[in-house]
């Protein structure tokens, strides 16, 4: 039976120190860096120009055109999808500025709310549910199958939008006091 090298117990431990350090470099990395302070007011995402990238009657009208192509038509659609994923990233970017506003907001209250805490996990599983969703529609929209309103997110967003405008007087009354 051989013996371990002195050296082998050290190069694991370093291996394992250099494996948790880029593991936190990467957690870190994964937060949204461009959220900036949560309560800052910010002026809400158009929501509107969003539902229209993915209205059928467009295409419907541009088949109709003389000197159409399938061609062209798909790469019109394969457009709209990547400016459609432009609009996603500012929701769920504000979804998550919000969600951390709320997260902040029942921390500093003051006061234990586990209600609060609830609904801020479902609300985060519930976003995360219809994004994956949208996220499937715009797959089979690509595919030119007619996807369904976005709405669900947008409602999902302004809910969490008033919380935090309702909780704010509420919870600064109440670290003031």
């Amino acid at each position: 039976m051989s013996q371990l090298p002195v050296w082998l117990p050290s190069a694991i431990v370093v291996c394992l120190a250099g494996l948790f350090a880029l593991l936190l470099s990467r957690l870190l990395r994964a937060t949204p860096a461009n959220l900036g302070s949560p309560f800052q007011a910010r002026r809400p995402v158009n929501l509107r120009p969003m539902e229209r990238l993915l209205r059928e009657d467009d295409f419907a009208y541009l088949a109709a055109l003389p000197g159409y192509s399938p061609e062209l038509g798909q790469r019109l659609r394969a457009r709209r999808v990547e400016v459609f994923k432009g609009y996603l990233a500012q929701v769920e970017t504000e979804f998550h500025r919000l969600h951390l506003a709320l997260r902040l907001l029942s921390l500093t209250s003051g006061q234990d709310r586990p209600e609060l805490a609830r609904l801020l996990l479902e609300q985060r599983i519930l976003f995360s549910y219809r994004m994956f969703q949208v996220r499937l529609r715009l797959v089979l929209f690509g595919f030119g199958v007619r996807p369904t309103a976005t709405g669900d997110i947008v409602r999902t967003v302004e809910a969490l939008r008033q919380q935090i405008a309702s909780l704010q007087p509420a919870i600064s009354n109440a670290t003031a006091a």
